[in-house]
């Protein structure tokens, strides 16, 4: 699971901050990120993507708010190929487990 996560997971960074995101979708070279709204809106000026095999990447335009939800979709240009999370549209069962993965953020160069 943890190389999965690694794999899916992108970090979402500027100078001074960070966030992270999974990657949702892809068309041709273009890649979709799935991330908290507050990432994209707080982290204000020239955002950089990194991918899990530490390429960087610019994303393409701003990020785009998900209706009336704490959601935000990025999308960023790749010719490298990676992995896209899967979902499910049926509900969990209560008792089943579910995994929550992210990176490591990065604030003012300290590790948290």
């Amino acid at each position: 699971m943890e190389n999965l996560a690694r794999q899916i997971a992108v970090r979402i960074q500027t100078g001074k901050s960070s966030g992270c995101g999974t990657i949702v979708r892809q068309e041709g070279e273009t890649y979709t990120v799935l991330t908290n709204w507050h990432v994209g809106a707080i982290v204000r000026g020239d955002r950089t993507i990194v991918t899990g095999d530490g390429l960087l990447h610019p994303p393409l335009g701003v990020p785009m708010l998900l209706g009336n939800t704490e959601l935000a979709i990025v999308q960023f240009r790749s010719a490298s190929e990676y992995k896209i999370a899967l979902f499910s549209i049926e509900p969990g069962a209560v008792s089943e487990p579910v995994l929550a993965a992210g990176l490591q953020v990065l604030r003012l160069g300290l590790r948290r």
